[in-house]
Formats: structure tokens, C-alpha cells, sequence
């Protein structure tokens, strides 16, 4: 068989393709932002709908709050706090929004990650979203009122920029030719009006940056999109407000919409460049930290790395715990890019096994390691980890070191945190999350006998059980800077829970952030983490004294991936530290030398006194994360010089300090203390009347997503265009999507139309289509014969997700095809019908199991798998039967480097079967599009996937940097043949070579443009003996397989 096809094919194919490639790009560039049906999708993961919500509306002065049955109380407080930080932020930016903003809250993060309202996949370190189309703001309760008010006032911000920055200019949002600002600017933006300052977490990237020299320039943050543009992007505009004041960056927002660019605005406001800017920001935050190097210790002066992120090649190495004898340890790494738990030395750091692999299956689809710990039990034989099962989450109890699930305890809670082993083994202790508000249980090891011992509207986190058994010491926020019944949460505090009287003591001396504690050696001391003198070190308080003293004295800090992480773990007989810390733009776990000798000779005694006292101006400002004015006793003393001018900016008397009154010596901006003072005048305001809240039943109603359209005139057909209209309802469970292809009139048009119900865990869609395809007959150099085919009909179709990895897809399609014989005569530019239609009805059943664990790269995937297989059989005037799988792999060698390999496999059968038609850049390379045709087909692909050029700068016409240019180099293999032809795929005449079975070999590049991939292969005939003169040149738009 010969898979060649003729050029004058070729070249006639190309001019009736012509019209229909230009509609699919004009209804490419208005499908960007448009979710897909999930009938629609070939592969990807689920949104699994574990629970069905009752939802309701919540409506305020400027919110439509929408939230389900059993977070009511959570709910109004959201509500009271969303209202004060809006009033804040209004004034702030000087800009009111015209309609409420719709704000949905979820119960959990489990919950969240159910969402309709964006088709993404939300990962396990994403506090909240803001949608950019309908301006809705979604996210989830975490048991820290605190935490919610960051994260609310973050997305607020959001809110606010694309209200200013979009208006009604809907369209504008998600089209790729539209300028938008970068992420720093965006992201930057919202973290320093929603904190109010740069917090500790963005001074430890600072000065880690500082130090090891990564501090990222702004023309090199554009194309930045991790967690850098949060950082940075934060203190860039500090340093912008310090020097120009807050009102500036109002300013800059509005500038960018009147001027179409951020870059042009900022320079408008500021008088400075970009490249200026950024220089003059880089020297302020090296002027700042770099200096603070001779004052501070690098982790391993104090004790032994047991991990080596950069070497690893992983993000983090994290929530450490160590074995009750101080020999082994569990942890959490990305090393081989999904989230696992590793057993590993805790003297060397030798890694035995990995005892879980996460994020595959639906058994461990999520580890909870952002805010959680894991346990070991007294005899050492198992580990209790918190994991994602199902729509809940579940206490796992894992055998060391075989990794076997021994017992999995679910107790119908939104969110489990952190269980600790009592020191008998008989009983766990664990956070608990519940309508909204953490709790804290303790239940026996099998999971029964659950209660609760702890409750309220304070945050519990990282519960650890005394030596003794009769009392817990956890953080929480209960404390002097907390006034509930104004909805101000100080930093969290280590206090101890009596165990028999359920009576909790917050601890004295306290003060910043103090978290992670562990009992000392007999339980007559805690060890904790606090961030109170600007820097997460270690702490130790004598319970008899109240005396506090800290052991470190890091200049990163202590820390896990987020401030609240916990981070240290100390074995029961007090001879062996862990604790993880950051360095160099990662996380690694060490181990501290002679830790008795660490425990009782610490470095420097800090006040008793410190930190007492009533709630005063600085709690108005820690929820919102504005830091006190506290001296650090390490760099005070006789001999030291003052403390730095900078933490003028928020004094801890309350005094303001007006704008342009003093001057930074070190960093030579003008101090402006302006935000600081929104701020504390939103919290001393009274809050909001919730009693003139209304609750309203929900009740969908569609409104539009996205419309676009776009027409042009051929001479053949006269007027053509494609249109796509999208509605949903606000929670996303609810969509429309219409699609129209025209060609000249709507008879020969391609119309879609289909409405898609996700509220439920089953998913379906019910569908209305038009489409017309045409088959080649005979082509001379002036026309073309054709069989034309159009499909009318409808399709019922469901999807049922096993787990976010697997489900099962069912349906049927009904339709009547019209075929017909039409001559397309290129001299006269006419179509005549050579033969006149018939008509067939048919029904079409099909099922599918589909699976999907892959991860992406910039351009494809480049680890984990997929796989489809398919049946379809046809009734009625159309009988066939059609079988496919679709196999896929990805093998990662080196985090970018990854071998892809793809098998497809597809025979119809019967009276009327289907035939494939394949080839080009998507499919085999080595012939053209469409070229393979056949009932039966079979392909092969393997690549070879690696980075090409990390990054391209031009000069000239413009400053253009691209990055991310990734390298192909594959093999294909492909055939096609009819129902009862029987392939010969190798022969041995004339020497061994293929001969039904194609090969191509050739090389590509891809690079990722943000709104789509731009593609280019080349590729080559062989059969294994010879090698084709002719290459295929393809440049297409689309991600690898």
C-alpha cells in the first residue's frame, strides 16, 4: 500500500480547505478563554462532585455572597469582613465598583477544588481565584478567620484591577493581541494592599535572593510565572508607595487602562523607566538585606543538610518528622514532580523508600502538607498522614517501611490538619475542619470514640501531645490581640490545652507569628518557631518561668512553603532536631548537631515581659499583616548601632508619621506611612450591620461568557464567518455553548449547539449539531468531484468520574447523513450537484474509560500517563461498529527531559464502517494532512522531549524576549488499510525494509507564547532502508501529545 498522495491531490485540497482553516482561526481566537464541555474532552482530569450543595445568596451592599447549607455563620463574618476590606481598598485606590461582585465561598478546599466556575484544576497551594469574564471571586474557609481576610483582601484587589483596568470591555479579558499587564504587576499589586507591608515570608525571598543573587530585574519578571511575582512583585510596589506614596499606585492602575500599557504608566507616574525602576528597587533591597549577612548564620553552621533541593532537582523537601528515636524520618518532596512522602535516614538523610505516591491515584489524591504535620506512633512501626480521599479528607495509617495502608479514618470533616499520637499509642489528636472553623478532636486509633475537645471561631494548627498524655500544646490566634466580636484576629500563639478540663492557657511572652511547637525533653518546655524580631528562628519557653529563649539565629529563617507551615519536629528523648529552611529559592531539611547542648545554651534570654499586654494599635494591624516596631536583642545592646529607620513605617505607638516627614538613611526613599493608616482606620471603624444582610434562595441564571464573531467574503460562497457565544450561570454548573461556521448559508454551515450540566457528579450534555465533511472522488487541474456529507442531529452525553485520574464515558448520537456528489470548477468559480442526496438515520451508542495523571511542561507533558479506550456501534440505515485505544506515556528522565510514547490502535467494521483518515504534524510527519486512509489504522509515536534555548532576546524592532523554547527529536509510525485487505508491514524482498508500515523520523521546536504554543516540525520518509528526498515542513499551533 502507499500511503503518497499526488501534489495536484495535495494543492486542491489546500484550496478547499483554505476557507474553513481561516473560520477555525477566527473561532480559535474567540475559544481561548471558553470552557469545553466536558463531553468535549479527549483527555484531561475530572472535577469530581463528591457532594451536592444546596446553595444560597447572601446579599450586601456590594457583594452577592453565595454559599451552601452549613457554613452560615463563617458566611456572615466573610461577608461583615468583605465589606470592610472593600471600603478599604476603595478608598486606597480611590475607585468605586458599579455592580456587587459576586463572591463564592466554599466550605473547605476539598470543596473548592469541586468548582465549576473555572474549568482549571485547583491545586493544593491556591488560597483563592478571581475570574477575570464575569468578575466572580471564589474561595475556600480554612479554619483561620485570619487567613481568610488576607486571601479575601487579595482577591478584592483583583476585583478592583480588572473593574479599572476592563470596565465593560469584556471582550478584552483573555484575548491574546490585548495588553495586559504582567503577572508581577498584578499579583504584586494585590499582596502588598492586601498585607499592607512586605511581610516576613517575602523578607526571607529578599534576603535569600539578596544573597545568593537571583534577585530577578523587572524586564526578566514579565515572563516570570511563579511564586517570584508574588514576592517581588510585593516589594516593588513598596518601594514604589515608600518613595512616591500609596496614592501612586491608584494612579499607575488607571494610567495603564487610559494608556494600553503598565510599562508606559508606570514611567508616566513615576518619571523613571522601567529598566530605572527596577535598578533603583534591586539596590533599595540589596542596600537593605545584604548588610544583615555579618549578623546572621547560614543553616548548616548549626546543624547537617540532610536534603539538596537544587541537586534533586525538587521545589521543596518539607513538613520533616522525625522517628521517636531520632534514627529515621518522614518527608515531603516534589523530586520526582508529583508530591510524595519519603522514609529516609535521619542521621544522613539517606532515603530508604518512598512510602506514598501522591497526586496518581485516587487513593492519595492530594497531600495536605501546606498546613499540616504527620506523626509517627510510639513504636515506631506506622505513620498517620492526612490525605485527600474521595470528597473528604482521612487520617492515613501507613506501615513503615512496607508503605501498606493499615486503617484509612474518615470522619465526615471537611478538612483534617496535623494528628498527633498519644504517647500510649491508643489515642490521635488531629485539626479537624468544620462549617468553616477549625476544631480540635482527639478519637482512639481505630477512629472511634471521636469528640471534639476544642471549638470557636480561633484557628487551631499543629497539635502535639506531652510527654505524659495530659495536655496538648497547639498555635492559635486566641489571644490579647484577638477581639472576636470585632472580627480582628491577632498572630498565632502557642497555648496548651488540658486535656481532662478542656481549659486552654496561651502562653505568655508572645509575640509576631509562633508556631510548630514540640514539647521539651520531660515536658517541662516547649520548642516553637516564632517570627518575632523579623526572621522565623527557633525558641524555647520554660514553662516554670515563662522565660523564652532563642536557640537560632538564621538569616533565611525557619520555615515550610507557606508562613504557617510547620516546620521543625524534636524526637521524645530530646537528641534529635529537624527543621526545614529555605535557601537559594528552595526547600531543604536539616538536622541539628548536638542538640542537648542547642537545647540548653542558647545564644541570648529575651524579656520575660515582652509581648504582654492588652490589645492595643499594633493587633488593628497584624490581621492584616502589618508588622510592630520590635527591637531585635541580638543587634541591640551597647555596642550595637539603632534599630533600622525602616520599621518607622508602621510605629508601634500609633503615631503617624506624614508623607515625605522622614527619610530612609539606607534605602533614601521617602517613608510614607499612608496605607498603614487606611488600615488601621478600616479596623477601628464599626463593622458593617450584618442585620441588613437578605438571604435569597439560589436560582441560576445565565449570563454571557464570552462572545466573538468574524466574517469575511469569498467569491465561491459568498459571505462566511464564525461566531461562539458561551453562557453560564455564576456558579459554572450551569452552561450554553453555541458555535456557527458559515458558508454562504446555513444549509452548508457547521452549527453546534449543547447545553452541559455539571452540578452532579454525573456531568452530561445534551447537543444539537450541523457539520459537513467532503471526501475526494477525482481531481483534474480545474476541478474537483467530492462526496458531500452533512450530519444533522443531537447527542446525549454523560461522564462519571471514578476519581480526579479516572472516570466512564456514555452516550448516543442520533443523525440523519445527507450525502450528495457536488463539482467544484475552479475556471467558472461554480459548485454544481452532480448526484442528488440520500438520506440515513442512525443511532450511534458509545462508551469510553478514560484515565489521566499526566503532568505539564511548558509545552506538553512530560511525565505520567494517559490512555482512551473507545467503542461505538451504529443502528440503522448507518451500521458499523468502531473500536479505539489510545495509549500514552511519559517517561520523565531529568524533570524537563522526558521520552513520550503513543500507541493508537482503531478498526471499524460492518456494513458501512468509518474510515480514518490521518497524517501531518499532529499524527505522522511524514506525509501531509489526511494522506493515511483506512477502516483500520495503527501509529506509533516516540519523542525525545528536552529544552532547546532557555531563553531569546531581540533588539531590534522591539525589546522581545522569548523563553521556554523546547526541542523534539521523534520516530513515527503509521499504516492504514481497508476492512478485508490484509497489511504486509515488513518485507524482505530486496533487502529488509517496511513496507505497509510507514516510518518518519525528524526534530521540531515548540515554544509556549502564553495564550497557545506555536509548533514547527520537519520530518522525513524511511523505510528502515532508504530515506525520502522530500521533507514535511509543518507549523502549527497546539500542545505535544
Amino acid at each position: 500500500m502507499n500511503g503518497w498522495g499526488s501534489r495536484s491531490e495535495i494543492s486542491r485540497a489546500k484550496r478547499r480547505l483554505g476557507i474553513r482553516l481561516a473560520l477555525a482561526m477566527l473561532s480559535w481566537l474567540g475559544a481561548v478563554s471558553v470552557p469545553a464541555p466536558s463531553a468535549a474532552q479527549y483527555f484531561g482530569q475530572n472535577k469530581v462532585h463528591y457532594k451536592e450543595f444546596r446553595w444560597s445568596v447572601l446579599k450586601t451592599e456590594h457583594f452577592d455572597v453565595y454559599y451552601y447549607q452549613g457554613e452560615d455563620e463563617a458566611v456572615q463574618d466573610a461577608a461583615v469582613m468583605a465589606e470592610r476590606a472593600y471600603k478599604r481598598l476603595s478608598r486606597v485606590l480611590d475607585h468605586q465598583i458599579k455592580s456587587k461582585i459576586p463572591l463564592v465561598l466554599y466550605a473547605s478546599h476539598t470543596d473548592f477544588e469541586q468548582t465549576n466556575i473555572t474549568p482549571e484544576l485547583i491545586g493544593v497551594g491556591t488560597g483563592g481565584v478571581t475570574e477575570f469574564l464575569k468578575r466572580r471571586v471564589f474561595l475556600p474557609f480554612t479554619g483561620s478567620y485570619g487567613e481568610l481576610d488576607h486571601v479575601l483582601t487579595h482577591e478584592l484587589v483583583h476585583a478592583f484591577q480588572v473593574d479599572i483596568l476592563f470596565g465593560d470591555r469584556q471582550g478584552l479579558v483573555g484575548n491574546p493581541f490585548a495588553s495586559s499587564p504582567p503577572l508581577w504587576f498584578m499579583e504584586g499589586m494585590a499582596e502588598y494592599l492586601s498585607i499592607a507591608e512586605v511581610d516576613n515570608n517575602t523578607k526571607m525571598w529578599l534576603r535569600d535572593a539578596s544573597l545568593e543573587g537571583y534577585l530577578t530585574p523587572i524586564r526578566v519578571l514579565e515572563y516570570v510565572g511563579d511564586i517570584r511575582v508574588y514576592r517581588f512583585g510585593q516589594s516593588i510596589f513598596e518601594f514604589i508607595a515608600d518613595t512616591y506614596g500609596v496614592q501612586k499606585i491608584g494612579e499607575i492602575l488607571k494610567r495603564t487602562r487610559r494608556m494600553g500599557s503598565a510599562d508606559r504608566a508606570l514611567e508616566s507616574s513615576t518619571g523613571l523607566t522601567v529598566e530605572v525602576l527596577s535598578k533603583k528597587w534591586t539596590e533599595s533591597v540589596r542596600k537593605e538585606y545584604l548588610p544583615q549577612i555579618a549578623d546572621y548564620d547560614k543553616a548548616d553552621r548549626i546543624a547537617g543538610k540532610l536534603t539538596d533541593a537544587e541537586r534533586d532537582l525538587s521545589n521543596f523537601n518539607v513538613a520533616p518528622s522525625v522517628s521517636p528515636s531520632g534514627t529515621q524520618m518522614v518527608f515531603i518532596s516534589d523530586r520526582s514532580m508529583y508530591n510524595d512522602l519519603y522514609l529516609a535516614s535521619a542521621l544522613d538523610g539517606r532515603v530508604f523508600k518512598k512510602l506514598v505516591e501522591g497526586e496518581r491515584t485516587g487513593t492519595f489524591e492530594s497531600l495536605r502538607f501546606f498546613n499540616t504535620s504527620i506523626a509517627w506512633s510510639p513504636d515506631e512501626h506506622q505513620v498517620a498522614l492526612p490525605a485527600k480521599s474521595g470528597g473528604q479528607d482521612a487520617i492515613y495509617l501507613i506501615e513503615v517501611p512496607s508503605g501498606n495502608v493499615k486503617k484509612k479514618l474518615k470522619f465526615g470533616l471537611d478538612a483534617i490538619y496535623s494528628p498527633t499520637w498519644s504517647p500510649d499509642g491508643r489515642k490521635l489528636a488531629f485539626v479537624g475542619l468544620k462549617e468553616g472553623h477549625s476544631k480540635l478532636y482527639i478519637c482512639d486509633v481505630d477512629g472511634k470514640n471521636l469528640r471534639e475537645v476544642l471549638g470557636g471561631k480561633y484557628a487551631a494548627r499543629d497539635p502535639s501531645w506531652s510527654p505524659d498524655g495530659t495536655r496538648i500544646v497547639f498555635a492559635t490566634d486566641q489571644g490579647p490581640d484577638t477581639d472576636v466580636k470585632r472580627l480582628i484576629f491577632g498572630k498565632l500563639q502557642i497555648a496548651i490545652l488540658d486535656v481532662e478540663s478542656g481549659k486552654v492557657t496561651v502562653l505568655p511572652n508572645q509575640r509576631g507569628m509562633n508556631i510548630s511547637p514540640q514539647w521539651g525533653p520531660g515536658g517541662f518546655s516547649v520548642v516553637f518557631v516564632s517570627d518575632r524580631f523579623g526572621i522565623p528562628n527557633i525558641y524555647r519557653m520554660d514553662l516554670a518561668t515563662g522565660q523564652t529563649a532563642r536557640l537560632s539565629n538564621l538569616l533565611a529563617g525557619v520555615s515550610g512553603i507557606v508562613p504557617e507551615s510547620p516546620c521543625i519536629s524534636l524526637s521524645r528523648d530530646g537528641k534529635r532536631l529537624l527543621f526545614s529552611a529555605f535557601t537559594r529559592g528552595g526547600w531543604d531539611i536539616y538536622s541539628v548537631r548536638d542538640v542537648p547542648k542547642f537545647l540548653v545554651s542558647p545564644p541570648v534570654v529575651a524579656n520575660a515581659n515582652e509581648g504582654s499586654g492588652s490589645l492595643g494599635e499594633g493587633a488593628l494591624l497584624a490581621q492584616a499583616g502589618t508588622s510592630e516596631g520590635t527591637s531585635d536583642p541580638i543587634k541591640v545592646g551597647p555596642d550595637a548601632p539603632p534599630a533600622a529607620p525602616p520599621l518607622q513605617r508602621t510605629p508601634a505607638t500609633g503615631d503617624s508619621v506624614a508623607v515625605g516627614a522622614a527619610r530612609d538613611s539606607t534605602r533614601g526613599a521617602v517613608l510614607d506611612t499612608t496605607l498603614a493608616l487606611y488600615v488601621r482606620q478600616a479596623y477601628r471603624e464599626p463593622l458593617v450591620d450584618s442585620t441588613t444582610f437578605r438571604h435569597a434562595p439560589y436560582r441560576p441564571r445565565f449570563s454571557r461568557d464570552y462572545v466573538n464573531a468574524g466574517a469575511f467574503f469569498a467569491s465561491n460562497i459568498g459571505f462566511a464567518g464564525s461566531s461562539i457565544m458561551s453562557f453560564s450561570d455564576v456558579l459554572g454548573n450551569h452552561n450554553i455553548l453555541a458555535v456557527l461556521n458559515l458558508f454562504g448559508d446555513l444549509a452548508n454551515s457547521d452549527i453546534y449547539l449543547a447545553y452541559s450540566n455539571l452540578s452532579h457528579r454525573t456531568n452530561y450534555t445534551v447537543a444539537a449539531f450541523q457539520y459537513r465533511t467532503d471526501l475526494l472522488l477525482f481531481s483534474s487541474p480545474s476541478s474537483d468531484e467530492v462526496e458531500s456529507q452533512i450530519y444533522r442531529g443531537g447527542a446525549l452525553l454523560f461522564a462519571w468520574p471514578f476519581s480526579r485520574f479516572r472516570r466512564i464515558e456514555y452516550g448516543a448520537e442520533a443523525a440523519a447523513l445527507d450525502k450528495g456528489v457536488l463539482l467544484y470548477n475552479y475556471d467558472l468559480g461554480t459548485v454544481s450537484q452532480q448526484a442528488k442526496d440520500k438520506t440515513y438515520l442512525y443511532v450511534a451508542p458509545n462508551v469510553g474509560l478514560v484515565a489521566d495523571n499526566a503532568l505539564y511542561g511548558s509545552t506538553g507533558p512530560i511525565n505520567g500517563g494517559r490512555s482512551s479506550y473507545t467503542a461505538e456501534q451504529a443502528f440503522g440505515d448507518v451500521s458499523y461498529t468502531t473500536l479505539m485505544m489510545d495509549w500514552r506515556h511519559y517517561a520523565n528522565i531529568h524533570h524537563n527531559y522526558a521520552f513520550a510514547q503513543r500507541f493508537i490502535a482503531a478498526s471499524s467494521f460492518g456494513r458501512d464502517p468509518k474510515r480514518f483518515r490521518f497524517g501531518g504534524a499532529f499524527t505522522f510527519r511524514g506525509v501531509g494532512y489526511g494522506d493515511l486512509k483506512g477502516s483500520n489504522a495503527l501509529l506509533g509515536n516516540l519523542e525525545f522531549r528536552f529544552p532547546l534555548i532557555e531563553q531569546l532576546r531581540f533588539g531590534w524592532p522591539g525589546r522581545i524576549t522569548l523563553g521556554g523554547i523546547n526541542g523534539v527529536m521523534f520516530l513515527d509510525a503509521a499504516s492504514a488499510w481497508q476492512e478485508g485487505e490484509k497489511p504486509h508491514f515488513f518485507s524482505t524482498d530486496g533487502g529488509f525494509h517496511s513496507d505497509d508500515l510507514l516510518f518518519a523520523f525528524g526534530a521540531g521546536a515548540r515554544i509556549n507564547l502564553g495564550y497557545f504554543i506555536l509548533r514547527y516540525d520537519f520530518g522525513r520518509r524511511t523505510d528502515l532502508q532508504r530515506t525520502a528526498h522530500d521533507s514535511h515542513h509543518f507549523v502549527t499551533l497546539g500542545a505535544d501529545f
